[in-house]
């Protein structure tokens, strides 16, 4: 088993938020994430503005959390989604799913969640 607690920038992040979990945990050929809102690399917050911009900003953190183990969002299986508000946010999220992810899509849930930051919460 192998543990993922550290990442410059998801360190920094984390701090600002206080906010302390593991990142990953890598067993064999299984590699189970924690759940990320999107964080702005710039600032080191939450990001900003409309859904989308929250969305794609947690994409682009499992980018560069599984870049950094030399993998990408083309190896996940599952993903799991929590939506502030599933109601108003789902259709924009279905169709930045279907954007990132190609035919056959991998498995999901998404679920209505009252989250403690961020509009969305991908793990």
């Amino acid at each position: 088993m192998k543990l993922l607690n550290s990442l410059p920038e998801i360190d920094v992040a984390s701090a600002t938020l206080a906010i302390r979990n593991g990142i990953s945990i890598e067993t064999d050929a299984l590699v189970t994430l924690s759940g990320f809102a999107g964080i702005d690399f710039k600032t080191h917050a939450i990001s900003d503005g409309p859904f989308g911009r929250h969305a794609h900003g947690s994409n682009a953190t499992f980018e560069y959390i599984l870049g950094s183990m030399g993998l990408s969002l083309d190896h996940f299986v599952k993903v799991r989604c929590f939506l502030q508000d599933s109601v108003r946010d789902f259709p924009e999220w279905n169709a930045i799913f279907k954007e990132r992810f190609a035919a056959p899509y991998l498995c999901r849930t998404t679920v209505g969640a009252p989250l403690v930051v961020g509009l969305i919460e991908v793990e």
